[in-house]
């Protein structure tokens, strides 16, 4: 294993990036969970971090000499709050029985969130959030005690994250993470297109007690560059009415309790 993994390692460190398809054919008596392991066991060490089919060299950004990849984006938050509106209300609703009052949440940033907020109103917690647009709904005419984490504001999708981010997420108990993606894909799991997003939402998934990610049928199939959680990091996956049979299996194999 710790062959594999240096090699792996000094494979990144030659070509900035590789993918799952690559090292099947480097380590063909491996498999690709095995291999996904691998990654993640880099992105621990700070060494890599997962992308979309493989993995990429932490020093891709820093110019390096690699080969430029051009990173997928994510829409505006005011694009996707447009988009599959019924559905993610049902979302919303149906993610209030996980949630009991009294709890100390952490409420991801993301357009289903947001609806999410309005709802939680009249509940009594305690919410972390890494939304400004979640922490102004929740300032108005809300039972919710708030916390809005703070760091570097992504103004497209109105998100905070950054070094800050991270150090202030070390003084919160949180007992629910409620998730967003941006995107699930078989191959490497549920995404995002901000590796500093990726960053809290993996350190928020490790602290939480209870993990419940959110994510209509609009998200299935996309890749992000930034690959942040998979079943096994979950136990609840709240969806609509157009979940496949493949996300099923992979949830029930994972544990995870579909809703």
């Amino acid at each position: 294993m710790k062959e594999r993994r240096y090699k792996i390692q000094k494979i990144l460190e030659k070509t900035g990036e590789v993918s799952l398809e690559q090292l099947s054919v480097i380590f063909p008596n491996v498999s690709r969970m095995t291999l996904r392991r691998d990654f993640d066991y880099l992105q621990a060490g700070g060494i890599a971090f997962r992308i979309h089919g493989g993995a990429r060299h932490a020093d891709y950004k820093a110019g390096k000499g690699y080969k430029k990849i051009e990173n997928r984006t994510e829409l505006d938050f005011s694009t996707r709050a447009g988009k599959n509106q019924e559905a993610k209300n049902i979302i919303a609703r149906k993610t209030l029985e996980l949630i009991p009052n009294g709890s100390n949440i952490f409420l991801d940033s993301g357009t289903t969130a947001l609806i999410l907020a309005r709802f939680l109103k009249t509940h009594n917690l305690s919410v972390v959030t890494t939304g400004p647009n979640i922490a102004l709904e929740l300032a108005a005419e809300s039972n919710c005690n708030f916390t809005l984490l703070g760091g570097q504001l992504n103004r497209y999708n109105l998100t905070l994250a950054g070094a800050l981010a991270l150090d202030n997420l070390d003084k919160f108990d949180i007992e629910i993470a409620v998730m967003t993606a941006a995107g699930y894909s078989a191959d490497c799991g549920f995404s995002c297109g901000s590796y500093m997003e990726a960053e809290i939402k993996r350190k928020v998934l490790f602290k939480a007690k209870n993990k419940i990610m959110l994510a209509d049928s609009s998200k299935y199939g996309v890749a992000m560059d930034f690959v942040f959680a998979d079943f096994c990091d979950i136990n609840y996956f709240v969806t609509d009415a157009a979940v496949t049979e493949d996300i099923l299996e992979a949830a029930e194999q994972a544990w995870v309790k579909v809703l």
